[in-house]
């Protein structure tokens, strides 16, 4: 989830995103050098930042419907 999302979002929005994978997890870093932007992000955190982006209609609309979405 954290892969994709950066992927699909990276650069929308005057934001930046990169995500990793760790041993056990994976880290998603979102940056900007808009500090209006930094706020939001830093306001946001992790689960706000994964709900960015018009994508998710879609994605969820598949998944209803029993389509894959990836």
């Amino acid at each position: 989830m954290v892969m994709a999302h950066a992927a699909t979002m990276n650069g929308t929005g005057g934001v930046d995103y990169e995500a990793e994978h760790t041993p056990d997890s994976a880290v998603l870093t979102a940056r900007s050098g808009d500090p209006e932007k930094v706020r939001m992000l830093t306001g946001l955190g992790f689960v706000g930042i994964m709900t960015l982006g018009g994508h998710h209609q879609a994605h969820h609309l598949a998944i209803a419907s029993g389509l894959s979405p990836h």
